[in-house]
């Protein structure tokens, strides 16, 4: 039995209204458990299921800054370990797994 794979790959420059825009729906999407992207004929389901692997990369140098944010999931995976603090100037959001 042959595994079906899906990609879905969008790039695009937009101001940080939209861009938060897009990650709202993302987190919405993750609580709610289904995630639906799509932009001209592409489009792609997500079924968050399981313990979610998050990977945060910041960078900055001079007057370019960089955030990378992955987020994936399989079936049957354990939780992970350690604390990541999120914050922004009004607040802070910790999260501790274990």
């Amino acid at each position: 039995m042959g595994k079906e794979k899906q990609e879905f790959e969008f790039a695009a420059i937009t101001d940080t209204k939209d861009a938060a825009g897009y990650l709202e729906a993302i987190a919405k999407g993750l609580r709610e458990g289904r995630i639906n992207i799509a932009a001209g004929d592409q489009q792609i389901e997500l079924v968050p299921a399981g313990d979610i692997d998050v990977e945060i990369l910041a960078k900055r140098k001079d007057d370019k800054s960089k955030l990378e944010l992955e987020i994936s999931w399989k079936k049957g995976v354990g939780a992970g370990i350690g604390e990541l603090v999120v914050s922004t100037p009004a607040a802070a959001k910790t999260v501790k797994t274990v």
